[in-house]
């Protein structure tokens, strides 16, 4: 088999493998849960009905997730995707985010902040560097454990502007780094409140980056936490 052919049929089957798991396993915790939840109904214990909607609330959450991402993720493959850079005050687009952050953060108890310099402006697609923005805290709280910080850092530098997401959470080893941003490894790991995860979001913001002619770098060490920085180029 050509070789181009052969790594872009292992690529479709990996994709296919993270689709049938992510979705098989949020889907069957709905109906699991709906049929217990009946149950309890009929024995009119509330207490466990309330439980198990929440449950099921949560996976459904979870299944959503997944197929937002998945469906933009099959929009950069298609080609179908629109890439429509401009310029916009970064401080707006972070102003958005603090409400999403702050309320995820919350919930497990972490400290969420955000630093941006005055006036500060890119030229890139907003749209974008929203969605690698939310994915990235989205990781870094999924990897945090309670009472941790969360940290969104925006500042010009020479060339463009770098986004810095950092946390104190548990770290990822060394051996792991490459896997992040690899189509070839289908690797996701289990946040400290037991989240499942996708492996999705990565490619996702690494293609958006891409689009834009930037990179992204990952410092990281086991039990001290992350910083992911994206560099944007002001001349993408």
């Amino acid at each position: 088999m050509d070789p181009d052919k052969e790594r872009h049929t292992s690529y479709k089957d990996n994709i296919y493998s993270i689709i049938a798991h992510d979705l098989r396993s949020p889907f069957s915790t709905i109906l699991g849960y709906c049929e217990l939840l009946s149950q309890s109904i009929r024995t009119k214990t509330h207490e466990k009905s309330l439980n198990y909607c929440q449950i099921i609330h949560d996976a459904a959450d979870q299944a959503m997730d997944f197929l937002v991402k998945l469906l933009d993720w099959a929009s950069t493959q298609s080609g179908e995707i629109v890439f429509n850079p401009e310029n916009f005050r970064v401080e707006i687009l972070i102003k958005e985010i603090v409400p999403f952050a702050n309320l995820q953060a919350e919930s497990k108890k972490i400290s969420f902040k955000s630093t941006v310099e005055p006036e500060l402006t890119v030229f890139a697609d907003m749209n974008m560097i929203r969605t690698i923005l939310v994915n990235l805290v989205s990781n870094a709280i999924k990897f945090s454990k309670a009472g941790g910080k969360v940290v969104i850092t925006c500042r010009k530098v020479k060339g463009g502007v770098d986004f810095i997401v950092s946390d104190n959470g548990i770290g990822i080893e060394a051996d792991n780094l490459t896997k992040l941003f690899n189509t070839d490894v289908q690797f996701t790991t289990k946040g400290t409140s037991m989240e499942q995860g996708t492996g999705l979001g990565l490619l996702l913001c690494k293609k958006f980056i891409d689009l834009h002619q930037g990179k992204i770098k990952i410092r990281s060490k086991p039990g001290k936490g992350s910083r992911f920085i994206f560099h944007i180029p002001y001349a993408s």
